[in-house]
């Protein structure tokens, strides 16, 4: 009886597995596959324009680095989501194409669709992850970067600062006396080179003082001032702020 009970159970499992789905639902089956692929195609699309969006922001220096990795951190995403829906919708597709094996081609299907809800859910967890990152980074980034061609613009300022001191105490007219005079053009300081992007300004020299303003190329809006010795008028930063004191170098 055991044995015989044992061989209804096999023939029963064996007819199940090799149930065969009619032409309707076949259809069905097929239209969910080609629904999911299109999901999947749009989802991996979708992660490629991240992609090279992202290395467009390689063009705006340091922040953009921060953009690029973020962009390109979250165009995996949708990439991964894509093709796991793109492998889903083939299995569905593959169950409609066969015969025999329906009931176990559909478990594997449905098993590859849930592998794919499951890698979005995940997925969109990541991305809200990245993006909160690249919020608090980005603002950041762009702080320390404008720190940075501030404190180029002093440091060039200040070396000006030591070159005319050094020009002002020289014989540079061959008379074998010092000029006592400040330089009034960049060309009568050939050895004065200015930061990459920094742009100095003399706007007054002579025998009693100078003045000098500067900008930076990737900054716009605040720049720097210095002046020392006896000047005509105080230079004044894009903002409008001047320096109280010769030698104090002030910005914005």
């Amino acid at each position: 009886m055991e044995v015989s009970g044992g061989g209804a159970g096999a023939a029963t499992e064996a007819t199940a597995r090799r149930y065969e789905f009619s032409e309707t639902e076949n259809l069905i089956i097929r239209r969910t596959g080609g629904r999911t692929k299109i999901l999947g195609i749009l989802a991996l699309a979708f992660g490629i324009f991240l992609a090279v969006l992202g290395l467009f922001f390689l063009a705006l220096g340091p922040v953009g680095v921060i953009g690029t990795v973020v962009y390109g951190g979250v165009s995996l995403i949708p990439i991964f989501i894509g093709v796991f829906f793109i492998r889903a919708g083939n299995a569905l597709e593959g169950v409609a194409s066969t015969s025999g094996t329906d009931i176990p081609r559909l478990m594997s299907a449905l098993e590859s669709q849930g592998k794919a809800f499951l890698m979005a859910i995940i997925a969109a967890v990541v991305a809200i992850a990245l993006i909160m990152i690249g919020i608090i980074a980005i603002p950041r980034l762009g702080d320390s970067r404008e720190m940075a061609y501030l404190a180029a613009q002093r440091s060039d300022l200040r070396n000006l600062a030591a070159v005319q001191e050094i020009y002002y105490g020289s014989d540079n007219d061959g008379d074998g006396q010092p000029d006592q005079v400040y330089a009034a053009s960049f060309e009568k300081l050939p050895h004065f080179q200015p930061s990459a992007g920094v742009e100095l300004t003399l706007v007054e020299a002579g025998p009693r003082g100078w003045a000098a303003t500067s900008l930076h190329q990737a900054l716009a809006g605040r720049g720097c001032v210095i002046f020392d010795g006896a000047v005509s008028a105080l230079p004044r930063t894009p903002g409008g702020r001047s320096a109280a004191m010769p030698g104090d170098v002030v910005c914005d």
